[in-house]
């Protein structure tokens, strides 16, 4: 969710997503899962799923780039010996 919003509801949404589903309301800015009413036409971004989704994409960018984790560095052991 690169774009994170947070309604006063304190429902979140990715902004476009949003955006998309107000267009189709018409004009109507309500919460698509509890359908209160948005104080906000422009809801603020949510600061704290922003944050963990990018310490997410930093990390899967990082694994994609680093080859082999640790576990598929580990030498394979022989069970019973």
């Amino acid at each position: 969710m690169p774009h994170p919003v947070l309604l006063s509801c304190s429902h979140s949404f990715c902004r476009p997503c949003l955006g998309e589903t107000w267009r189709e309301q018409r004009g109507i800015k309500d919460c698509p899962i509890c359908r209160r009413r948005s104080s906000r036409d422009h809801p603020r971004t949510n600061l704290a799923l922003r944050s963990i989704y990018e310490t997410l994409l930093k990390e899967w960018n990082s694994k994609d780039t680093q080859g082999p984790t640790e576990k598929t560095r580990e030498k394979p052991t022989k069970k019973g010996l």
